[in-house]
């Protein structure tokens, strides 16, 4: 008997492999990991660029221990970043799609709860146990994103016959108000750091290459971004901060 054990892999962002810190994933009884990653927003610290032009003005006496740790300082975690697991939720079956909320205060997640009877999306609160259901749509809700001020969430939502596009929606991130359809999309979502627009891939006919579409949260604009070449798929796109450019 075998079975596979999931890790989360962290590399430090200036290259340093020894900087990488492996986590493994817990499964159950079955074999089944709770996948899907996200880093909550409060818990990286950044290092002040000015700590380089320090190295230089140094006097010559402390230059050696300075640079000692300077260069202890390239590893990406210290003892007190040192990342551990604990359970958020308790539903039987899996989560997937979690992703923090702008201030790290609350997840969102696709699961199908308590009752295992169809996926929803749910909000947890990150230090206390409060969570709550957003969507109760029979159709399947999944891959929730945040907009930038976290007060409303996109998703995708899907009656499960294949061949049928996505409906884009947005709820209010506490649910039971009134959901707004936005259009038809194919997936990858990702919210302008105005919150005044969200970028999608879609396609105009079954079949046919994604490409990638902006669309006003109003659902009135529809614009095409770029057309992909023959047989290319356009996906999983991120704005960047200044909302100016899209990665994809």
């Amino acid at each position: 008997f075998s079975h596979t054990v999931y890790l989360i892999v962290v590399l430090p962002t200036d290259g340093y492999l020894e900087g990488a810190m492996e986590v493994p994933v817990p499964v159950d009884s079955r074999g089944n990991g709770h996948l899907g990653v996200t880093w909550r927003a409060a818990g990286r610290r950044r290092t002040n660029p000015i700590l380089l032009w320090g190295l230089v003005l140094l006097p010559l006496t402390v230059l050696g221990s300075t640079l000692a740790l300077y260069w202890s300082g390239k590893t990406a975690f210290s003892a007190a970043d040192t990342l551990s697991i604990s359970s958020l939720v308790t539903f039987p079956g899996e989560e997937s799609d979690l992703s923090f909320s702008p201030d790290g205060q609350y997840i969102v997640f696709t699961s199908e709860g308590e009752t295992q009877d169809n996926l929803d999306i749910y909000v947890k609160a990150v230090d206390a146990g409060e969570i709550w259901r957003v969507t109760t749509h029979s159709e399947r809700d999944t891959q929730a994103v945040w907009s930038p001020d976290g007060a409303r969430l996109a998703f995708l939502r899907s009656s499960g016959q294949f061949g049928k596009p996505y409906k884009l929606m947005v709820a209010s991130m506490r649910g039971g108000g009134e959901e707004q359809e936005i259009g038809e999309v194919s997936g990858g979502l990702s919210w302008s750091p105005d919150g005044k627009y969200l970028a999608a891939s879609a396609n105009e006919r079954l079949g046919q290459p994604t490409s990638l579409y902006l669309f006003s949260l109003d659902g009135r604009e529809r614009h095409l971004l770029l057309t992909p070449p023959p047989q290319v798929y356009d996906t999983l796109q991120q704005f960047s901060p200044d909302g100016k450019q899209l990665a994809f």
